[in-house]
């Protein structure tokens, strides 16, 4: 990753535009650095971006069972582990802390201050979630001739709280909070179709047309973000929107939670297309893990020579199942050879019998 000193910064600052001309690693850094503190709008191009809620341990199950229980709004696609900062299923060297160009800090349900870095406020039992944005699937909207109102002239999308109840889970609830993007009328069924391909980013809108149909009064007075025009042939479409959560954590007046300031985005390593969170992380992180082990059993003396791999073998479940024909056989015979570099094999076979003992039987 660059350093600050390598990024050709000019006056400590660099603009929206500026940014749009690094990559994911350099964009990450100037946020970090402090050098960028704007909207995310347009940046991270063909990676998914991320809303953040940091609760407690105490609560965080409850956030989790909110977040389940409303899917469109926050749609999960990281959760740390408790006081760790960093975010490892989401990219590589993503520290929670710093890596994020603003956030808000509430105090028993009230916005108290914003932040550029959370070092000074981070604590042993915090556990950070991310949620999908829907600036994720903008890129591709734009690369279709939609044009995004909000990019062009660069201010941050319009939110709204609507008049939508959210299924509440333990102290958290409330209404849900979407954003408006101003659509040609014969494109709105193709942006329909392209938002619809990004469930971690809230995948299709849930509102098309009359905003006071939804519960908003004034579409020129939004509650989150910047006024955006609705021009004549065009039809206000609106998406679920990670401000949601907000909502819902004001209202637990809880302590001291932490999220972002609305706009202002994580931009992870995650493909934009995901359907999953992290499996290509998962994957970057098993080669690592599979390198170490291949490093360790090399030093023991395992290895005979520099061709002979260590053989892992198993017994795994019937092979007329389909978990063995998709994961497990393909795990073993073939994807630890590749992530290791031929440094580690795995030899998987079919069992015979129903046996719980033998299904679960794993040896070197």
């Amino acid at each position: 990753m660059r350093t600050k000193n390598s990024l050709n910064i000019n006056e400590n600052t660099l603009s929206h535009d500026q940014l749009l001309s690094l990559d994911i690693l350099e964009q990450r850094a100037a946020i970090r650095a402090n050098i960028y503190t704007g909207h995310t709008a347009g940046l991270g191009a063909a990676k998914l971006q991320a809303n953040l809620a940091i609760n407690p341990e105490e609560f965080a199950l409850h956030f989790m069972r909110f977040c389940q229980r409303n899917p469109k709004p926050c749609p999960v696609s990281g959760v740390s582990e408790t006081g760790n900062p960093m975010m490892i299923t989401l990219g590589e060297d993503i520290d929670i802390r710093s890596d994020m160009p603003c956030y808000n800090i509430y105090r028993d349900g009230l916005l108290a201050e914003q932040r550029q870095n959370l070092s000074q406020l981070w604590q042993e039992d915090y556990v950070s979630f991310a949620l999908g944005c829907s600036f994720t699937f903008e890129h591709a909207a734009m690369h279709a001739g939609i044009r995004m109102w909000h990019i062009e002239n660069n201010t941050t999308v319009p939110m709204f709280q609507t008049n939508i109840d959210c299924v509440p889970a333990g102290r958290f609830s409330g209404k849900m909070v979407v954003s408006m993007r101003a659509i040609p009328t014969h494109q709105v069924d193709q942006v329909i179709a392209i938002s619809d391909r990004y469930p971690l980013a809230h995948g299709a809108p849930i509102h098309i047309g009359t905003p006071a149909e939804i519960g908003i009064p004034d579409i020129n007075q939004p509650q989150w973000g910047d006024p955006a025009p609705v021009d004549d042939g065009h039809i206000p479409v609106f998406w679920a929107c990670g401000v949601t959560p907000q909502n819902a954590m004001r209202n637990a007046h809880i302590p001291v939670v932490i999220t972002h300031k609305p706009g202002c985005m994580l931009i992870t390593d995650i493909d934009e297309y995901a359907k999953t969170p992290s499996s290509k992380i998962r994957e970057r992180i098993m080669k690592k893990t599979l390198t170490i082990m291949a490093a360790a059993l090399a030093l023991s003396g395992t290895f005979v020579a520099a061709d002979s791999p260590v053989v892992l073998k198993a017994v795994g479940t019937w092979s007329s199942l389909t978990n063995f024909k998709k994961h497990e056989g393909p795990f073993f015979n073939q994807r630890l050879a590749e992530a290791s570099g031929g440094q580690i094999a795995g030899d998987k076979n079919p069992s015979a019998c129903p046996s719980i003992k033998k299904l679960s039987k794993m040896y070197l």
